[in-house]
């Protein structure tokens, strides 16, 4: 009866109950706990069914709580089931975010009861109540910021340390600033009783000993580390030890670190909205001191910059965009016999003809940040006498790149003036003066381009006659199209480019290259060009030479990518639609390189090269465009075209003997294929690259052709010649992962690649000494600890090939333990990737199996029992369950 009673307070509790007990391993550590009973208001409030968790461990019914979660929760319930404590204590429920007040107590040595009272409203409020006033503090704080005037750098550094105290409740405060290009800290002076104790230059030394794991890593991440934990890093050092909660954060300026503060013993755990204000209150508080300090800075440059532009003779004025001006100098004020009052405010275009006013004002608005200056020259009227100035404007942009002012420097050029106009009249006597010259001459019409004259050097160097040249247009003598040659002409007329390089065609038809420098001039009361003509053939073909070698690879001799680029940008035209990409990568050239050295794998290179070569016809185009790649154009092609070569090309893949450092070996010359066409007119070469890149990678796929080639056995051969042991304990291992995922019915890629990942798995113990790998006993921990090394090692040598770089991470795995206490990153449970749990049964399997130098090999049956016990801590039990009933028993 009273057992029924109990049941039903129980069953009819408000408050969330549970009856649990606590799991613990040999060693008598707690590892979990199973959920024996819950009550209605603990499935109501946890959302959680009964059904669903009676019976199972609290690891199974929450499989994402994190570790520091679960060892936190055991430390507090251990002492509850094992002590037989009472306990009060508060916790954060993750899957349904929600805080608990918990009443533990134990009914019976490894039991314990637990009660939950829901709090998350409470903390909520108070939460919100105290980041409110938090928040409204940090803002005073920064107004305050803006009104405190700091005499210098540290006295601010000390106004923000102490106000940071103030703002989180904090008993201790540290500021470091650190230079990012130097990567070197510096403790800057304290606000509070720590700066007492490393007031001298060793106990400065120790503090920064001490934090700079923390520091270090706060930089890198550019972000904030908090330790609430009572147990700190053992790094921490005094007078760090003292600290109960401790934060470090960055002070960002410009997406650079340039300070990490340390703040500790708040009066409760920090959190990361205790994080966000600092940060914002560091931050935000930095960059309004160092605005305020760029302010005063920028009005002491303003202020010299106003006594240099009056100590200048040129005229200097300062205009805005509506050209209002807003600043004029002395020398301006002299020049128009006004005051800078009765100039200031006025528009400069008033000191502009209103005629030319408009071409004034388009020519400084058009400005932009690549070309920020203006040249224009105008006459005034100044004091009764006409004036010319020529003046030099200069806009200034934001950083959003528009501008809010400009510049305007003024000079007098009526004397220069008057000496290009004479200079003009001067030119009336062309004629006379340019027949005595040896350099070829013409004078053309910029407008039609009909040949105006042309002095006695110009007639014999083309072979025409006066009468032939004066009827003729300049676009008969130049080989390039009218329009390009009307252009030319426009340009050389308005100043924009006066010197060219043209082929011109004498009339006996022989091509010279010619240098031609044209300027304006007066001919026959009509603008003309004057062009001067030097026969620069030789340095043209030069020149080719030259260019020639830029677009050519050095070592195979065939082009390089610029060419390619080049090509592809000059018959990307309807006319060649469609163009096809075709990419060749050489498999394993790193390989070779790293196992042969690289003169053999230039001579690969160079082989490939010529054999991709012949196979082309004429208009094909092939390039190295990367050390191991290749890249083919072609034009107005289809498909099977394509395919055609692609299938030509592969009888590159062949075998062929070099000579090494220690033998002749035989090593393959393998290149994987890829192509892609255009499907629409235009599209561009980097499109095209990459679908050609995607279709090539997939060729390289693992199948027993490419297992068992002269290169794959060349190389492995080299590696494993340490060990003979090693090299066909990785055989049988690759045989047996292959067989395990056959029997779980993996697909056929899947497949190929443990197989492979098998075969690899202990690649990287070739850079472990023989007498390591050989030893014919134990190893010590030394040895131990170098022998660990080689999963990461094998890794490394397979991330750096093409064709194995997707299985470097089964590999690396391949030690993990599924209880996570495995290496080298103590990975756990399906974090271990499928392949590499695989290998890992494989692999002891063949240990166990085989003899070693140091013990006999166990018999099967043995192996399967020590499998079976491992299985669910350093083994996955399905793949241990598959390994046993499907490939043994066969």
């Amino acid at each position: 009866m009273k057992r029924r009673i109990s049941d039903d307070i129980i069953m009819n509790l408000p408050l969330a109950y549970s009856l649990n007990q606590l799991l613990v391993d040999e060693q008598g550590v707690p590892y979990d706990y199973i959920i024996l009973e819950v009550n209605p208001a603990f499935e109501e409030e946890m959302q959680l069914r009964a059904s669903d968790i009676i019976g199972k461990r609290v690891t199974e019914i929450l499989p994402k709580m994190k570790s520091e979660e679960l060892n936190w929760r055991l430390l507090k319930f251990s002492r509850v089931a094992m002590d037989g404590r009472k306990m009060v204590f508060e916790i954060f429920q993750t899957h349904n975010n929600s805080y608990y007040k918990v009443n533990s107590f134990s009914t019976e040595k490894g039991y314990f009861v637990s009660t939950f009272e829901n709090m998350t409203e409470k903390i909520n409020i108070e939460t919100k109540m105290l980041e409110n006033e938090s928040v409204v503090k940090r803002q005073e704080i920064l107004l305050d910021i803006y009104s405190v005037r700091f005499d210098d750098q540290n006295e601010f550094l000390m106004y923000i340390q102490q106000k940071t105290l103030e703002l989180t409740s904090s008993e201790f405060v540290n500021l470091c600033l650190y230079d990012e290009t130097l990567e070197e800290f510096r403790i800057t002076s304290n606000g509070n009783e720590v700066a007492l104790q490393i007031q001298n230059s060793n106990d400065q030394s120790t503090l920064q000993d001490s934090m700079r794991h923390v520091w270090q890593k706060v930089v890198v991440e550019k972000n904030y580390i908090i330790f609430n934990s009572s147990q700190k890093p053992s790094y921490f050092t005094k007078p760090y030890h003292q600290y109960k909660y401790h934060m470090s954060l960055p002070i960002i300026v410009n997406e650079q670190v340039v300070a990490v503060v340390d703040l500790a013993n708040n009066s409760h755990e920090y959190s990361d909205f205790d994080a966000n204000q600092v940060m914002i209150l560091l931050q935000s508080g930095w960059s309004v001191h160092k605005q305020k300090d760029l302010i005063e800075r920028i009005q002491v440059e303003e202020q010299k910059y106003k006594i240099i532009f009056n100590a200048l003779s040129a005229l200097v004025c300062e205009f805005q965009t509506d050209g209002k001006m807003t600043f004029v100098n002395e020398a301006c004020c002299d020049y128009f016999g006004k005051t800078p009052q009765q100039l200031l405010g006025r528009s400069i275009q008033d000191f502009i003809p209103s005629e030319e006013r408009a071409e004034v004002s388009n020519r400084y608005l058009n400005l932009t940040i690549d070309k920020p200056y203006a040249t224009y020259t105008h006459s005034i009227q100044v004091a009764g006498h006409v004036k010319w100035i020529e003046w030099r404007g200069t806009a200034v942009f934001d950083q959003q790149g528009n501008y809010f002012t400009f510049y305007a420097i003024g000079l007098d050029i009526t004397e220069k003036k008057r000496v290009s106009d004479e200079k003009d009249k001067q030119l009336s006597h062309f004629n006379a003066m340019i027949n005595g010259t040896h350099a070829n001459i013409l004078v053309v019409d910029p407008i039609s381009g009909t040949i105006l004259d042309a002095n006695p050097a110009a007639i014999e160097f083309y072979g025409y006659s006066i009468q032939e040249l004066r009827s003729m247009n300049i676009a008969k003598l130049n080989m390039l199209d009218e329009d390009t040659v009307r252009e030319s002409l426009t340009k050389a007329l308005v100043k924009e480019q006066q010197h060219f390089t043209f082929p011109h065609r004498l009339k006996s038809g022989e091509i010279k290259m010619v240098d031609v420098f044209s300027s304006q001039i007066e001919y026959d009361n009509q603008s003309a060009l004057c062009s001067i003509i030097f026969d620069v053939t030789d340095r043209e073909d030069a020149l080719k030479e030259i260019k020639k070698l830029a677009y050519h690879d050095h070592l195979t001799a065939i082009n390089n990518r610029r060419y390619l680029e080049l090509e592809f940008d000059k018959k990307n035209r309807s006319e060649h639609f469609p163009l096809a990409i075709i990419l060749g990568d050489l498999n394993g050239l790193k390989l070779i390189n790293d196992s042969f050295g690289h003169t053999v794998g230039d001579e690969m290179l160079k082989e490939t090269a010529q054999r991709i070569n012949s196979f082309l016809r004429e208009g094909e185009v092939v390039a190295r465009i990367g050390g191991d790649e290749f890249a083919i154009l072609m034009t107005g092609t289809n498909e099977k075209e394509v395919q055609r070569l692609i299938q030509n090309l592969d009888s590159i893949n062949r075998e062929r003997v070099v000579n090494t450092e220690d033998r002749r070996k035989s090593i393959g010359l393998s290149i994987s294929f890829g192509y892609a066409m255009q499907k629409n007119h235009g599209d561009s070469l980097d499109t095209l690259m990459k679908e050609a890149g995607v279709f090539m990678y997939r060729r390289k796929f693992y199948n027993s052709r490419s297992m068992k080639s002269k290169t794959i056995k060349a190389i492995m051969m080299t590696l494993f010649e340490k060990s003979e042991r090693e090299q066909k304990h990785s055989a049988r291992v690759s045989l047996l992962c292959e067989t395990i995922a056959l029997k779980m019915n993996l697909d056929e890629v899947a497949i190929n690649r443990i197989r492979v990942a098998g075969l690899f798995h202990d690649i990287g113990k070739i850079g472990i000494n023989e007498s390591i790998l050989n030893k014919p006993n134990s190893l010590a921990d030394d040895e131990w600890e170098i022998m660990k090394s080689h999963p990461a090692k094998s890794a490394r040598i397979l991330e750096n090939t093409v064709e194995y770089k997707d299985i470097s991470d089964v590999v690396l795995s391949h030690h993990e333990r599924y209880d996570g206490r495995g290496y080298p990153k103590g990975l756990k449970g399906d974090e271990i990737p499928l392949e590499s749990r695989i290998i890992s049964v494989a692999d002891a399997f063949d240990v166990m199996t085989t003899e070693r130098p140091y013990r006999a090999p166990m018999t099967q049956e043995e192996a399967i029992v020590e499998l079976k016990s491992c299985a669910g801590k350093q083994f996955d039990p399905n793949v241990v369950s598959v390994f046993i009933a499907k490939v043994l028993s066969k």
